[in-house]
């Protein structure tokens, strides 16, 4: 099958369930940015995975390697990437194709109370270990932490998309919480992977 179909050579696409809409349609642009989000959360898991390409012989790579908390957290990321998929798409299918295909049991897989109280709960283990903010941290870091952290600006500008959407569509509840929810997780998970394995203070904005 080409990859190619040439349909949306005039600027359109089609939502679930064929209607066709122009490119820059406010939900389009909602789970594009979704898709740009997953996209940089899979950098991240890529710098985890494999960061002694990067990083060498550093005491981090070699401490982060055997910890168990490694493999926890990309897990974690790995479902995030699940969840994100099933976000976009909801975002790209109409509320009534919604409505009709849940009747039949199709649709099952959207984000629900259980996926964002799995992000609550791995927000408060990783609080626990970090010292309390006073002051504002720039964006910075070994890669991992600074990539979540680009993941997580990325995860505020498809937020602040799918509010604006959510004024003249439909959209469910639990995919503003999530995604909200997410921002938070990002940020903490980046200051816990900075700390917790690079070992270095946070670099603070002088104000």
């Amino acid at each position: 099958m080409k990859i190619y179909t040439k349909g949306g050579d005039e600027g359109s696409t089609s939502f679930y369930g064929g209607k066709r809409v122009l490119k820059n349609d406010l939900l389009v642009s909602a789970y594009g940015e979704v898709d740009e989000l997953n996209s940089s959360i899979g950098i991240a898991l890529a710098y985890l995975k494999n960061v002694h390409i990067n990083y060498g012989n550093k005491w981090w790579y070699r401490h982060f390697t055997k910890n168990k908390v490694r493999k926890n957290i990309i897990k974690q990321l790995e479902n995030i990437q699940n969840d994100l998929f099933n976000i976009g798409f909801e975002l790209a299918t109409p509320h009534e194709e919604i409505t009709k295909k849940e009747k039949t049991g199709v649709f099952k897989n959207f984000v629900n109370e259980n996926d964002i109280n799995d992000l609550e709960i791995a927000i408060d283990s990783m609080q626990d270990s970090l010292p309390p903010l006073d002051n504002f941290i720039l964006p910075t870091g070994i890669l991992p932490a600074a990539q979540l952290q680009l993941s997580r600006a990325i995860c505020r500008r498809a937020e602040r998309t799918i509010v604006t959407a959510a004024q003249e569509v439909e959209i469910s509840k639990n995919v503003l919480v999530y995604i909200n929810r997410l921002s938070d997780y990002l940020f903490v998970l980046a200051r816990f992977i900075h700390i917790i394995f690079d070992g270095q203070p946070e670099k603070m904005w002088n104000k």
